[in-house]
């Protein structure tokens, strides 16, 4: 039986919640995930994948979960191909306060779909700031990297829809964290 969650994504005392996950629900898909970013939260290295290829599970399969576990799941599956997911999985767990969050949710500020910079900028005021802060303190090359593609992403894609860039909700997302680390 092949994993759909791989444990390196999450922090390891959820391990026995992947195991749950992966013990529960038969997805499938083409590729078990592509490439991974990795990170750190709260001194643990984390390995993410950068896109899954798995089905989306159904409502009775996540009705079988506990909430921590869907909260899991959700995170993995902001990693999905396709955008719509990962847009309804963001719409999931943004206003989750736990910290293993964090990481999928800065990784997708500085990805190409501005609709999901849009959800996570109406979010901002109600994020627990303190776990987005200790995040980016502890990956601070992550952060900048993970800002210039957002950069790049609006110089590729938005730049003739939106001209300055000081007004573009990618950076506003980053100048938000940045206000709240000084």
């Amino acid at each position: 039986m092949r994993n759909i969650i791989n444990y390196a994504a999450f922090p390891s005392y959820q391990g026995s919640n992947i195991s749950t996950i992966n013990s529960n629900l038969k997805l499938q898909g083409s590729l078990p995930h592509s490439d991974c970013f990795e990170v750190t939260l709260n001194n643990e290295l984390l390995s993410i994948p950068y896109r899954i290829y798995f089905e989306e599970p159904s409502t009775e399969q996540m009705s079988q979960l506990s909430s921590e576990q869907v909260d899991i799941l959700n995170c993995f599956f902001t990693r999905h191909y396709n955008g719509y997911i990962r847009e309804r999985k963001l719409k999931e767990i943004i206003l989750v306060d736990r910290p293993l969050v964090v990481p999928f949710v800065i990784q997708l500020a500085g990805e190409y779909v501005y609709e999901i910079q849009e959800i996570i900028y109406e979010h901002l005021n109600y994020l627990n700031i303190d776990n987005y802060l200790n995040f980016i303190s502890e990956n601070p090359t992550y952060y900048q990297k993970t800002r210039a593609r957002m950069i790049s992403y609006w110089n590729c894609n938005y730049r003739n829809q939106y001209k300055d860039l000081r007004h573009y909700k990618g950076l506003e997302i980053f100048k938000y964290f940045e206000r709240n680390l000084r």
